[in-house]
């Protein structure tokens, strides 16, 4: 009786710990994201890959079912993804880039493009189509922010710092 007992409890045992790793992996590859009730998915094209390696991010708000169309909207969608002020995000962008998203600063040292003014002499794995992205571009910003990198920006990053 008790054999039978410790098989059963040892089975439950393995369920629940199966079902906790598909449940941490879907968790994983899908990102869900609640905020005020509203409902945000963020799909990664390729997983496990650091985020300037990801070529594509597509947010849904699954309330209205549309994709985000203005700076606004991508900031705050990447500010709850990666749980950034957003404030702050709007701030670096706009002294970066004044929010145009084909901004071009180019010379001897730089050669930065973009809403957050990616570059790439830098980050040379960054392609000018991902550059262009605003919504790379704002999940990019906020990625390296939330992950302690923001000194990438340094005079806007701490001028935004010092201004909240």
């Amino acid at each position: 009786m008790i054999k039978r007992l410790l098989k059963f409890l040892f089975f439950v045992i393995f369920l629940i710990l199966i079902f906790s790793i598909i449940i941490i992996y879907t968790a994983y590859e899908l990102n869900q994201i609640t905020q005020n009730g509203n409902r945000l998915y963020l799909f990664k094209s390729e997983r496990g890959k650091r985020l300037s390696k990801i070529t594509k991010y597509e947010w849904v708000d699954l309330k209205s079912k549309e994709k985000p169309k203005t700076v606004k909207q991508l900031v705050y969608m990447a500010s709850i993804a990666h749980n950034v002020d957003e404030q702050l995000l709007t701030r670096i962008i706009f002294c970066e880039s004044s929010n145009n998203v084909r901004a071009v600063n180019k010379n001897q040292f730089e050669n930065s493009k973009g809403l957050v003014q990616i570059n790439q002499l830098a980050h040379p794995e960054i392609t000018d189509t991902q550059a262009f992205d605003p919504m790379f571009a704002t999940n990019y910003l906020a990625s390296n922010i939330a992950a302690g990198r923001g000194n990438m920006w340094y005079y806007c990053y701490n001028k935004a710092k010092n201004d909240i």
